[in-house]
């Protein structure tokens, strides 16, 4: 398991460090549209869209981590979709980190009983 963190937050230092020239990248206003771009029914997906989806799958992965328990028939086409509702209705909060919104909607969707 603590391999399974390190392992976690390396990806996630090595995800902000290949972004850092722009402050506000890791924020939601700038990864929402890869999300959206996903949900699409075009085959051809740029970075933005391989950002969101890799971030949801290693929530999921990691979905213990953070008090998630999502049924193993979960794929992550299925979790992008309830993240971008969730950011939706929480819309004041684009500002924030993607990260945590996501982790907060895959959390939300499906809570550990």
């Amino acid at each position: 398991m603590r391999i399974g963190v390190i392992l976690v937050l390396v990806l996630l230092g090595a995800v902000r460090h290949a972004h850092s020239q722009s402050a506000e990248v890791n924020s939601t206003d700038a990864a929402l549209p890869g999300c959206v771009e996903t949900l699409g029914t075009s085959a051809a997906q740029g970075f933005g869209a391989g950002y969101c989806v890799g971030m949801v799958r290693v929530i999921l992965n990691t979905a213990s981590m953070w008090n998630s328990c999502p049924p193993a028939n979960v794929t992550p086409a299925l979790a992008v979709r309830v993240v971008v509702a969730y950011v939706n209705q929480n819309a004041n909060r684009m500002h924030e980190s993607f990260e945590v919104l996501a982790v907060e909607a895959i959390r939300d969707a499906w809570p550990c009983k």
